[in-house]
């Protein structure tokens, strides 16, 4: 799967039962300040471990079937740029309370938004002038999304569900969108619900692909880490900047140091 894809146009499709649509994200600076580019998102890796997560946090309880960067207009936005959007199917509520639980939070509408988690790769300051100011994600590597209660990209929301989808919403969201493996939704499905495997299993004793997949959450913890401690650094910077420039407003309208 290429880092942008597009939708084409072709015959409707229906969402099935256990499925929502939703809008992961969307060009254009957000609450954080920030501004990530979905035409610059890679979706390979991520194609390999749809994962649908709630706050970011493991098991999965959900896989997308279906995702596609397009233009915003296309999946009934009215903004300009490209949007991240795609199917997920939601794991069966019998496998265990908290996918019952979780899921029973989605078709309530408490959790009505997503979130994504993914790694800068490329990026520069949105305004070349205020260098403490938010950033441009140029380019990125999606790692995982999950349904959340307030969304950093106030766009980004469950768009339909299955159990009170409206048709043109439907018609909007799901014409055409590029298939995820079907090998890779069960792979996910296979562990909704569930403990993490590393959790339950010594590191050694896992399989090279479970070994992966526990590395590439690390590193996606890790990402996220580090991106909130770098926001607020810049933060913290960025006071203390316009601090001193008023200082030194103060002291020259005073006639001096």
């Amino acid at each position: 799967m290429s880092s942008l894809q597009r939708f084409a146009g072709g015959s409707l499709q229906e969402i099935a039962a256990d499925e929502i649509a939703v809008i992961c994200g969307t060009d254009g600076i957000k609450r954080d300040g920030n501004d990530v580019c979905m035409s610059g998102m890679s979706l390979a890796n991520f194609a390999l471990n749809p994962v649908f997560q709630v706050e970011h946090v493991p098991p999965p309880i959900g896989a997308f079937v279906r995702l596609a960067v397009t233009s915003a207009r296309e999946v009934g936005l009215n903004l300009p740029g490209e949007a991240l959007a795609g199917v997920v199917r939601l794991a069966p509520a019998a496998i265990s309370a908290y996918v019952a639980e979780k899921r029973g939070l989605i078709e309530s509408g408490y959790y009505n938004a997503v979130s994504i988690g993914f790694q800068p790769e490329q990026v520069e300051p949105i305004d070349p002038r205020e260098p403490w100011g938010g950033l441009r994600v140029l380019t990125s590597e999606l790692y995982e999304c999950s349904a959340v209660s307030v969304p950093a990209d106030p766009v980004a929301l469950i768009v339909a569900r299955s159990f009170r989808a409206q048709s043109r919403t439907l018609r909007a969201m799901l014409r055409s969108l590029p298939a995820v493996s079907p090998a890779a939704t069960a792979r996910v499905m296979a562990r909704a619900g569930r403990v993490p495997e590393a959790e339950a299993v010594p590191f050694h004793q896992l399989s090279t692909f479970e070994q992966m997949q526990t590395y590439r959450f690390g590193r996606a913890q890790h990402a996220r880490a580090v991106s909130a401690l770098g926001m607020a650094s810049r933060a913290e910077e960025r006071e203390r900047h316009e601090w001193r420039r008023a200082r030194v407003q103060e002291l020259a309208r005073r006639g001096g140091y």
